[in-house]
């Protein structure tokens, strides 16, 4: 396991909780899209903290976010006091794919077994 790439991985995700959303949304729309996001963006820390720690392999979520930004980049019906939510959804997706590049390029193994001895 690569500990740099690994400590990597920790240091931009400490970055991305810092970068929060505003406790009140502007609108109903923002809710929905925030509980939304918040099924994605759970799954896939999760995946990386598994990965990470040698429990689980990659799983490339990146069509998921795309999927997703695409969607907040051009809803229907957008009302200007929409924007700042709108770019802080399109932010976290962009870090969270950012993070997927770096977690693939690593190469993270699953950790080994190890078989109980019987004494």
């Amino acid at each position: 396991m690569n500990p740099i790439a690994k400590e990597k991985i920790y240091d931009e995700l400490r970055r991305y909780h810092v970068e929060a959303f505003p406790d009140a949304l502007s609108s109903d729309r923002m809710k929905d899209l925030s509980s939304q996001f918040g099924v994605i963006e759970e799954k896939v820390i999760g995946m990386l903290l598994s990965l990470v720690n040698g429990k689980a392999g990659f799983l490339d979520d990146s069509k998921e976010l795309t999927d997703f930004r695409d969607k907040v980049a051009n809803p229907a019906g957008r009302e200007a006091k929409e924007e700042g939510n709108l770019a802080v959804f399109i932010s976290k997706v962009n870090h969270l794919l950012e993070m997927l590049v770096m977690a693939k390029d690593a190469n993270f193994q699953l950790r080994k077994v190890r078989i109980k001895k019987t004494a």
